[in-house]
């Protein structure tokens, strides 16, 4: 479960604070648009956000923790669990193994079969076809640069994988046309320029999250967001963030994940858990 208070529990006890701040992007009032908790080194140029943006409904705040990660500084990769058994811990058991910085929650899959659902390509070899209703996907080529592109402009990826739908469309615009109201648990890629966001949120709307992305991008400490996918979220929503002096931050999932998405970077050293 979400709690303001839980969710902060690996940024605020990590200990190694870059800075504090309540960042609001529009006039004094009682709620404004969005505050930034917090920002942690990630080394190599990477940083840590814990944001909460204004409630989308009554007086809870949407919770984010956001990974923004400069392109030419970590490797993005997808690695798959087969083995349902195993993935109630796929996201910190690969993240671990691979040595990662980053990882989040990969594409969609079939509950029953525990089959991909959409493309998924794993070190050029295409693990599940294009589903032609999935509008966009995470590109990422042999040098492990990840790119957030719509599903038709997939061109010979060393891994990737479709999601839906695209929250924000490449060149910025919203994505979102209509709101259904229902409110989840979401998983999101994005991108600004040179800079790959990863993250997570509490419970909020497909619609509102698109929204404060188009525009809210100084939440995340960026002039605008260029494309945003959505990805399974739910219940398989789940973060892993691992500090330069080895402290992780961990969002678990309540659900297996069947494919996760990895940033990695030369450096490691060996964690100590904090567990969200």
């Amino acid at each position: 479960m979400w709690s303001r208070r839980r969710f902060l529990l690996g940024t605020t006890a990590v200990g190694s604070i870059l800075a504090t701040s309540r960042l609001g992007a529009g006039a004094q009032g009682a709620c404004p648009p969005f505050a930034v908790e917090g920002i942690f080194d990630l080394g190599f140029q990477g940083t840590l956000r814990s944001i909460h943006f204004a409630p989308e409904r009554g007086a809870v705040p949407v919770l984010c923790l956001a990974a923004l990660l400069p392109r030419a500084s970590f490797r993005a990769s997808i690695l798959a669990e087969s083995d349902r058994a195993r993935a109630f811990s796929a996201l910190t058991d690969l993240a671990r193994r691979q040595h990662a910085c980053v990882a989040i929650n990969g594409g969609f899959f079939n509950v029953d079969r525990f089959t991909p659902e959409g493309l998924l390509v794993i070190d050029g070899k295409t693990v599940s076809h294009t589903r032609s209703d999935f509008s966009g996907a995470v590109s990422i080529d042999r040098m492990g640069a990840l790119f957030v592109v719509r599903a038709s402009e997939v061109r010979h990826p060393e891994f990737a994988v479709q999601g839906r739908p695209l929250l924000v469309s490449p060149g910025g615009k919203m994505g979102m046309r209509s709101d259904d109201g229902h409110r989840t648990e979401r998983s999101f890629v994005a991108q600004s320029g040179d800079v790959v966001i990863a993250a997570v949120t509490s419970p909020v709307t497909l619609y509102h999250l698109a929204d404060v992305l188009v525009e809210y991008p100084d939440a995340f400490g960026l002039a605008r967001i260029d494309a945003a996918l959505n990805l399974s979220g739910s219940a398989t929503t789940g973060f892993y963030g691992r500090l330069p002096d080895g402290t992780e931050v961990i969002r678990h999932p309540s659900w297996p994940n069947r494919d996760v998405l990895l940033f990695s970077a030369p450096a490691y050293t060996q964690p100590s858990a904090i567990y969200n």
